[in-house]
């Protein structure tokens, strides 16, 4: 579906088509939510989803060293096998992250290339770099992209 979304989205594409594009990523998102309702009333499992942040992005990070780090996010795997759309899989064998829930195992990791603008966030605890699709949380826990947000 990225392939597809790039060749509508691009203006310089060969069948440039805003409103496919648009089409294209709406279907993708709604795959996504029922892929994750999917899962979780089947195998009651949760599954933690955010859309692009720049690999340069610091995460807290318990891994197989035994000791705790910040590490970036690109630096957590190696090893990358690449899918047919472009994307890269990496495995994080013995890799957990802290959250607000504590320490949460994460299995895997996807990195994929974005022509989307990024927009720096800033945090009481640093920085983050998102896309504009990103999905963010204001203080009271409310839902807020990074479009909508303000200095201040």
């Amino acid at each position: 579906m990225n392939s597809q979304y790039g060749s509508l989205g691009a203006s310089m594409g060969y069948l440039p088509c805003k409103a496919a594009a648009a089409a294209v990523t709406a279907t993708g998102r709604q795959m996504i939510l029922d892929t994750k309702a999917f899962v979780e009333d089947k195998y009651g499992g949760e599954v933690i989803y955010g859309d692009s942040v720049a690999g340069s992005t610091p995460v807290v990070v318990n891994g197989p060293t035994g000791f705790v780090e910040v590490l970036r996010i690109e630096d957590l795997c190696h090893r990358w096998a690449l899918s047919p759309d472009g994307t890269e899989y990496g495995r994080l064998p013995d890799c957990s992250v802290w959250t607000e829930l504590g320490w949460t195992e994460v299995l895997a990791a996807t990195r994929h290339r974005v022509t989307k603008p990024m927009f720096r966030v800033t945090t009481c605890t640093g920085v983050l770099d998102v896309t504009e699709d990103h999905s963010l949380l204001d203080r009271d826990g409310c839902p807020l992209k990074p479009l909508d947000t303000r200095p201040g």
